[in-house]
């Protein structure tokens, strides 16, 4: 998501200034155990870092969330797009985001509802609820909010 992303707003470079921050930990498995969908993740931050390196407002921030995210020192949020697999870390996350969304700041939900989906789905509906906003279930297996 992050490279197409990158791909289609960052090259060219925009004129306007971008800071575009990646949080990952940049490893295939978190837990110590394969993911069947192994072929689709990266080996370790040196090659994600290889491909970002032609985007000068990319930011790789390696570690675990919600702890990492201190990176974000007083920045806003535009965009953020939260795949994190696990409904308990979502919400740390998204508590510790709530107040630094921008005004049309866009939150993409990735695994939103499916099978074990469900937790982080109820998770992301009880937030937008909390919050007065609107989540739009997209076809896809996502949920969008315009914040």
């Amino acid at each position: 998501m992050a490279a197409g992303i990158a791909d289609y707003h960052l090259s060219p470079p925009p004129a306007e200034d971008l800071e575009f921050l990646l949080f990952d930990t940049f490893q295939p498995d978190l837990d110590g155990s394969p993911s069947p969908a192994d072929f689709a993740y990266s080996q370790g931050s040196t090659e994600v870092k290889a491909y970002f390196s032609r985007f000068p407002s990319v930011t790789l921030v390696e570690g675990k969330l919600p702890g990492s995210l201190d990176a974000l020192g007083d920045r806003r949020v535009d965009f953020l797009h939260l795949d994190l697999n696990c409904a308990r870390s979502e919400e740390e996350v998204l508590n510790f985001l709530a107040n630094r969304f921008n005004d049309s700041a866009i939150i993409l939900f990735d695994d939103y509802g499916g099978p074990g989906g469900e937790a982080q789905a109820a998770l992301h509906r009880k937030f937008t609820e909390l919050h007065g906003r609107i989540l739009l279930e997209l076809p896809t297996g996502q949920a969008l909010v315009v914040w």
